[in-house]
């Protein structure tokens, strides 16, 4: 999630926090042979059933959650409040 981001649904462990520069304003997530992307505006969900398209978004993924630094300890959830 963007840096000083704290609207955690989960744990904030479980969180990197990275340069709102580096990531996009659609979130996705990629789950074995899928590539999904969420557009909350158009209320839309795109499902990309493709072995290719998922490990390439994989690969983009594990590149920026390596970039990222963990969230630090102490900081609550925006939904604790």
């Amino acid at each position: 999630i963007r840096s000083d981001d704290t609207f955690f649904l989960a744990k904030p462990e479980v969180y990197r926090w990275i340069s709102p520069e580096l990531i996009g304003t659609i979130p996705y997530l990629v789950y074995k042979d899928r590539f999904v992307m969420i557009m909350w505006e158009s209320k839309r969900v795109v499902i990309i059933r493709n072995q290719g398209i998922a490990n390439t978004f994989r690969k983009q993924f594990n590149f920026l959650w390596n970039l990222a630094k963990p969230v630090p300890p102490g900081h609550k959830s925006k939904l604790d409040n």
